[in-house]
């Protein structure tokens, strides 16, 4: 890590929004030429007052999170991609029309203008200048030579000092830019100089060209209101020193008694509505969801079964569970944080739901005719340069994360949140409902937790207020028993704020270490591997010979860190499964 931070601090970031030049000209321009640039699509930059600031450590941490082949932005785990429709939305330019031909030398009533001399963002302002001295001021030429300088300083920049590789032509007929699809040739502009800086990523010096401006305002807009209060961001984001809540506008102190009072009763009656409304709809999900008996719904009999299945269309065949199956019935009793019923009644349930679920046909590795060794050796390999390989609901994983499950290497943390979320996603996809690792319906939450490199698990019995301390080396580390006693106090502040309870009634978790069988070989980074098998399969019931979890060996544990790789890459829900297959030639030849 100490050596990646070193790169980054010699790493200069350069790019080329030059926005004190449209200021300069905007203190220029006549009324008139402001009136024929407001029926242009680029009207906007009329508002520009101050020059538009870049924060390069933003725009170089950005730059680090680029992916290529999905044009996104990676952000934990998620891709959050750069649309034309983002161009459109943070320059206020068209996202329809036709497209823009861009030409590599000056032409048009441009190049008349301009004549001999060397095209110049500096030329081009002293020509702006002669022509508003002028007797007879051409407002169309001035126009065209703003709009070619908010070009060559906000729209298309390049590290060049002269203006090039412009669209020219287009500004011969000023009627007719609202045509074309401005955000599209923005936004492919600067796609293709993100994707070159990216590429060059380990020089001295990268140079970003495109509209960069775009990136700071790309990210401010999706920022949530609560970011927007925050100090950091705001002065790292450049967004004022005030901020933009309108809670911040009341000033409640000045306001009268009487006031006061009324504004109380004015929201007590929006609440009251609230809550009734929250009521019914609560009541007709569950009229909906829930088949009730005449017995308080303690047994759904075979006529209620009946008209479920008629009413949605949807065959269910009732068979025996094993013992695995239990689980699923415990969960599906419907327990509520937002009904005050359901916290009085703690032990109440409500009767069994009957689901069809969604479970996509899965088809096994051999049918899939893929060379398994090859894409776990391929993928894992550490030199392997990084390529995101899954993406699954959402949730991606990229060839740096799958090195962890490399032979007795390391598992990332990334890997775990990944293995996690896609656990849970799965277990939806089958049941209809998460069963584990999630709060509702309140019957195991899983917390994997690393330190100095070693993953240990607690599991919550968020019914019985119970921690279990899950440790694949023992309960022997002094320093995790102090970590346990704070996460212990967490949860129950946690538990606290969820149920509601005053400050003297909060739950109070104890730690209770459980024993596990000891991982085999403790020089060996196996512990994060374990933590996952963990969250799949422990549930306190010892039925693995005598023990809650199997006790592992080396070539098992080796053989679950290629399943983990072949099932997520081979899932059928992983979008990026063929475009892995075919770029590292994975498929067999017969």
């Amino acid at each position: 890590m100490a050596g990646k931070g070193q790169s980054d601090e010699k790493c200069r970031l350069r790019t080329f929004c030059y926005t004190k030049y449209i200021v300069e000209i905007n203190g220029l321009l006549l009324d008139s030429h402001r009136a024929r640039l407001q029926d242009t699509p680029f009207q906007w930059c009329l508002q520009i007052v101050k020059p538009l600031q870049i924060c390069n450590p933003l725009m170089l941490e950005m730059l680090k999170r680029w992916l290529l082949a999905q044009e996104s932005f990676r952000v934990m785990q998620r891709c959050i991609p750069l649309s034309c429709g983002d161009i459109s939305m943070c320059l206020g330019l068209g996202g329809v029309g036709v497209d823009v031909e861009f030409d590599k030398n000056i032409c048009g009533v441009v190049g008349s203008v301009m004549k001999d001399k060397l095209l110049t963002v500096e030329n081009v302002i002293n020509v702006i200048k002669s022509l508003l001295e002028a007797e007879f001021v051409d407002v169309d030429n001035v126009c065209r030579l703003y709009i070619l300088v908010c070009f060559a300083v906000l729209y298309f920049p390049r590290n060049s000092r002269t203006i090039s590789n412009i669209p020219f032509s287009v500004l011969d007929n000023i009627d007719r830019l609202s045509t074309y699809n401005w955000g599209k040739a923005v936004h492919t502009y600067l796609v293709k100089s993100l994707s070159r800086a990216f590429l060059a990523f380990g020089q001295t010096e990268i140079c970003l060209s495109g509209s960069t401006t775009v990136l700071q305002i790309f990210l401010e807009w999706r920022l949530r209101e609560e970011d927007h209060e925050n100090e950091i961001i705001r002065e790292a984001l450049q967004l004022g020193h005030e901020g933009q809540s309108k809670k911040a506008h009341v000033d409640n102190n000045a306001a009268s008694t009487q006031d006061l009072l009324k504004k109380l009763r004015k929201h007590g009656r929006r609440l009251q509505k609230l809550k009734k409304h929250m009521t019914e709809l609560r009541e007709e999900i569950l009229s909906r969801s829930h088949v009730e008996d005449e017995e308080d719904g303690e047994n759904v009999d075979e006529k209620g079964a009946e008209g479920v299945h008629k009413e949605g269309d949807v065959k269910v065949e009732v068979e025996e569970h094993e013992q695995e199956d239990d689980i699923g019935e415990r969960v599906h009793k419907g327990f509520d944080l937002n009904s005050e019923s359901d916290v009085a009644q703690f032990g109440k349930v409500l009767a069994l739901q009957v689901i069809a679920p969604y479970d996509p046909q899965q088809p096994s590795f051999d049918s899939l005719e893929v060379d398994l060794m090859k894409l776990y050796n391929t993928i894992t390999y550490d030199l392997t340069p990084y390529r995101l390989v899954a993406n699954i609901n959402g949730q991606i994983l990229g060839t740096s994360e799958c090195s962890g499950f490399g032979p007795a290497n390391k598992v990332d943390n990334m890997a775990i949140l990944f293995g996690a979320s896609t656990m849970m996603y799965f277990e939806r996809r089958k049941y209809s409902h998460v069963k584990r690792v999630a709060f509702n319906p309140l019957y195991t939450l899983f917390a994997p937790t690393v330190h100095e490199g070693h993953w240990w698990c607690y599991a919550v019995n968020c019914q019985q207020k119970k921690l279990y301390v899950l440790d694949s080396i023992g309960h022997s580390n002094k320093i995790r028993k102090r970590v346990d006693n704070v996460i212990a106090h967490n949860m129950g502040l946690l538990f606290g704020m969820l149920l509601k309870c005053g400050d003297d009634e909060y739950p109070i978790f104890e730690a209770e270490c459980h024993n596990t069988p000891i991982q085999p070989n403790l020089y060996v980074y196996d512990c994060g591997i374990i933590v996952l098998q963990m969250m799949e399969l422990w549930d306190g019931e010892k039925k693995f010979d005598g023990n809650t979890m199997p006790n592992y060996i080396n070539d098992q544990l080796q053989q679950i860190r290629q399943q983990y790789i072949w099932k997520w890459i081979l899932d059928v829900d992983n979008i990026q499964r063929q475009d892995v297959l075919q770029y590292y030639d994975l498929l067999v030849r017969r």
